[in-house]
């Protein structure tokens, strides 16, 4: 389906399951990744982790602190930059928080934004 390098694979809710990698590669699949279609996005930028929220969005971590996210898993924006480090992975915390991982070490952000973002 590509001959980006892939970085990241989750399977998501529902059995869909998708790979992110270099220069913005976004793939899914709904067939347990027997075939795979690729997703436009916004931005270019390498991405690193997928995390479906437990609202079911979608957040992708990537380059120079690069987030996006879905609420349908189609469609992506940019949620916000955290600045120029890459973001390795993301996950949600129960206290309602985006823990992100990578080149600056552990970053704490509240979901608020991305709630009001989601709506």
């Amino acid at each position: 389906p590509t001959d980006a390098s892939l970085y990241a694979l989750a399977e998501l809710s529902g059995g869909q399951v998708m790979a992110s990698g270099f220069g913005g590669t976004l793939l899914v699949s709904d067939d347990h990744g027997a075939s795979w279609t690729p997703r436009e996005l916004p931005v270019k930028a390498s991405l690193y982790g997928i995390r479906q929220l437990s609202s079911g969005a979608v957040v992708l971590a990537g380059q120079a602190g690069l987030l996006l996210y879905s609420t349908d898993g189609k469609t992506f924006a940019q949620w916000r930059s955290t600045g120029k480090a890459a973001l390795l992975d993301v996950s949600e915390t129960r206290a309602g928080q985006l823990l992100l991982v990578g080149n600056a070490g552990l970053q704490v952000l509240p979901m608020i934004p991305f709630k009001e973002h989601a709506k």
